[in-house]
């Protein structure tokens, strides 16, 4: 007995997800033992509260509205102590579960786990101990979710279908039941093309490469052109939708996952059975996408939807103002009396349509169809130009060069903090030593130490993060080298052979 008896006491049930509230090894277990020590100490249970569904690693203790009612209660003295199968039901933090039980005591209430541990903060060494539990609590919580992480992770790398609702199932695929089974023999669906819808795919990804159509155009023109019913929602396509597919790489054949824990990108390798765009489509969509982002402030790229070659492309050479495309719509007289209508397109400057005042001194309007021409021609020769000069060699030893130097330095950072990991590794099994006083070292120190070592590998991944990004960015330029040497001699036939939309882009 804990001395306990005729006290008023509150049982606090947790359970992380809703699926456990009613397993037998969860809120129906918790009850049972949290109701035997209650009756075993004599206490006098008030009142019961129960937590479904409730994280105690990732939500508040604020946004908990049980230990926010039991702080009310004790506040109000309705009781005398708080019962909890183990300490994580009531946190697995460390920055606030210690907290809420320094609140019970400093308010005479005594915090009981069913084993007839008592959680309390009245003296120094109570408090070690108390945070210490809920340190340990807390490591508990990130081996779980870093199982779970690594669980997807080990399902993305190995090429399978790591699971979610059909939300989660990229446009252009669908999941089967093929008998498959995990590691616990559940059976789990697999991912196949859906060919009817792959097609719609491939025309979203040659809208953007061909035509040069941002993501608001393509999901505009499918819904104009009915595909409309087609998007996931069966009722129209957003541009968020159209983004998401224009980067997702599982359309080359790649699952993938980004982990918020690990700040890392894990992705497999190429499926053959699922790819819908082939990877050098897929990259040069990619660069495509990049080339039409702009800043704030910046003038938009990329062409926009009119029957000339370049609206949407012309700027006023005096006052920078961009050209709107203007409809003069004219008509004559036949001798014979019939009338024919038409249409001469212009380039008129914005400034001139403006009534703020501002005044452009240059030419307001210029013939579509004389600038297009003009213009036309300028590229067509400047490519011919191109290709009869010989493509030098050294702009790519020297991009080669650079590349190599940076991957050199990308090795040697990846083996600093492997080495900086396993110093942390150590640290943090001598510290449970030090605080039980086994150690020759500080507590204080190896605290101390782990920050420092902390710190090199923050600085580090932020190092290792920018040459990482250099690399990505020489290899596109490298790449594009490439293209350009290879794509050159057919440009010109390309461009004869290709309607207006093409010739824009």
């Amino acid at each position: 007995m804990l001395g306990l008896e005729g006290q008023r006491a509150v049982s606090l049930l947790r359970v992380s997800s809703s699926k456990q509230a009613t397993k037998d090894d969860d809120i129906p277990a918790q009850r049972a033992l949290v109701n035997e020590f209650i009756k075993k100490q004599e206490l006098e249970l008030v009142k019961e509260f129960i937590e479904s569904g409730v994280s105690g690693f990732k939500t508040r203790v604020k946004d908990r509205d049980a230990l926010q009612t039991i702080k009310e209660m004790a506040d109000n003295r309705e009781f005398d102590v708080l019962v909890v199968y183990k300490s994580d039901r009531i946190g697995r933090t460390t920055d606030e579960s210690p907290l809420v039980i320094s609140y019970l005591n400093q308010n005479g209430i005594r915090v009981f786990t069913v084993s007839g541990q008592e959680l309390k903060t009245e003296t120094l060494t109570d408090e070690l101990i108390t945070y210490l539990e809920f340190w340990r609590n807390k490591g508990e919580s990130v081996k779980i979710s870093e199982r779970a992480t690594d669980y997807r992770k080990i399902q993305v790398l190995n090429g399978k279908y790591a699971g979610g609702s059909q939300k989660m199932v990229p446009f252009g695929y669908r999941t089967v039941n093929r008998g498959s089974v995990n590691e616990k023999g559940k059976n789990v669906l697999d991912f196949e093309i859906d060919p009817e819808d792959a097609e719609l795919v491939k025309t979203i990804y040659k809208l953007s490469i061909e035509n040069n159509m941002g993501s608001r155009r393509i999901a505009k023109w499918l819904n104009e052109n009915g595909h409309g019913h087609r998007a996931k929602n069966g009722k129209y396509w957003s541009f968020r939708t159209i983004t998401y597919m224009l980067t997702n790489p599982m359309y080359k054949g790649c699952f993938h996952m980004y982990s918020t824990k690990l700040d890392e990108t894990f992705i497999s390798e190429q499926q053959d059975h699922l790819i819908i765009i082939p990877e050098d489509l897929w990259e040069k969509n990619q660069r495509a996408v990049q080339g039409r982002k702009r800043t704030i402030g910046s003038k938009p790229t990329g062409s926009t939807a009119s029957r000339v070659l370049l609206s949407g492309l012309v700027y006023c050479g005096h006052c920078g103002e961009k050209m709107n495309l203007w409809a003069n719509h004219r008509k004559y007289t036949k001798k014979n009396g019939e009338v024919t209508r038409y249409i001469r397109d212009c380039y008129k400057c914005f400034t001139s349509m403006k009534y703020n005042g501002q005044v452009c001194e240059g030419q307001t309007t210029y013939s579509a169809q004389k600038i297009d021409s003009i213009v036309e021609a300028q590229t067509i020769a400047m490519m011919k130009e191109l290709s009869e000069r010989e493509v030098k060699n050294n702009l790519k030893q020297k991009l080669a060069k650079e590349l190599d130097e940076l991957k050199m330095q990308k090795r040697e950072g990846d083996k600093l903090l492997e080495s900086k990991l396993e110093q942390i590794d150590t640290l943090k099994k001598e510290i449970p030593l030090g605080i039980a006083g086994k150690s020759i070292f500080k507590v204080e120190d190896l605290y101390d130490s782990l920050s420092l070592i902390q710190k090199d590998i923050d600085d580090l991944l932020e190092e290792l993060r920018k040459i990482e990004k250099q690399i990505e960015e020489k290899q596109t330029v490298l790449n594009d080298h490439v293209n350009l040497e290879t794509g050159i001699d057919t440009w010109e036939e390309r461009y004869e052979k290709a309607n207006l939309l093409s010739k824009k882009a």
